[in-house]
């Protein structure tokens, strides 16, 4: 039998190579081909290093909160830069994209001190979060009908924006805009909504001294009505609001801002 031709029997080896193919896993590389032929195996393409190179993709956490809009600003043609109070991330601010256009505008969803279920990411090197979502829970809608509610809303919001410290968890102040809303709603008196509120902000921030160290030899009535502040639900104060202990509140909130209070100043000028 005469030997085979140079070329068939480089196929033929070629084709028992291919044969012999297999797939494994060596560690610290990607899976990889080895190809065995006589005594020779091609060696592995080395992988990607682990480590978290300039094209490493990080996950970034998704999070949905309960939240509080406190304010909101065009952000150029159809977007909004929108500031909300979270229940357990603290004062959040995003960029909402598409709010002002779109199938689906969701400008509507973002109303002055209304609650929404917010979904948001923010990359570690980002100032603004991305709000991916805004699902409304209870609307302020209904206070833009009466001009002394939907402004006090407008103060309530602004003191929450003024005295909540951004990306710090806070839940007893979500939970005193949440009854702010609720009593606003409810046709609770606006001026006994605004000293509450700013009660409970100086007393969160440690602003607000004990009733006996208060100045200015506080009457009686201003007395009792910072005391039940302190002690009694909003939605169970209905004690008259005196002068005295509303200019007092004003005074200490003025002070202790880091702004000028422009909504409180406009309520005092035409709310009531």
């Amino acid at each position: 039998m005469s030997p085979l031709p140079p070329v068939i029997t480089l196929i033929s080896r070629g084709l028992g190579a291919w044969l012999s193919f297999r797939r494994e896993t060596v560690p610290g590389t990607a899976p990889i081909a080895f190809l065995e032929a006589r005594g020779c195996a091609w060696q592995p393409l080395p992988s990607r290093p682990s480590g978290r190179g300039p094209d490493t993709i990080v996950p970034m956490p998704v999070y949905e909160d309960d939240a509080l809009i406190l304010d909101h600003h065009p952000f150029k043609d159809r977007h909004l830069i929108v500031s909300a109070l979270t229940r357990s991330h603290g004062v959040v601010r995003g960029v909402l994209r598409s709010a002002r256009g779109g199938k689906i505008p969701l400008a509507g969803s973002v109303q002055i001190l209304s609650s929404v279920k917010m979904e948001f990411f923010r990359k570690p090197t980002a100032e603004l979060a991305t709000i991916r979502r805004v699902d409304l829970i209870r609307s302020s809608f209904g206070l833009a009908s009466d001009f002394a509610r939907s402004t006090a809303a407008a103060v309530v919001a602004e003191l929450l924006l003024t005295f909540c410290p951004p990306d710090e968890p806070d839940s007893r102040s979500f939970r005193l805009g949440d009854a702010a809303l609720a009593g606003l709603l409810a046709e609770t008196d606006p001026d006994r909504v605004i000293a509450y509120v700013q009660f409970w902000v100086l007393q969160l921030g440690g602003l607000m001294p004990h009733p006996e160290g208060l100045d200015g030899s506080p009457t009686a009535d201003e007395l009792a009505f910072i005391i039940a502040c302190r002690r009694i639900p909003l939605a169970d104060l209905d004690l008259a609001l005196p002068a005295g202990a509303r200019k007092r509140l004003d005074a200490m909130v003025r002070n202790n801002a880091e702004r000028p209070l422009r909504a409180l100043d406009f309520y005092r000028a035409y709310g009531v």
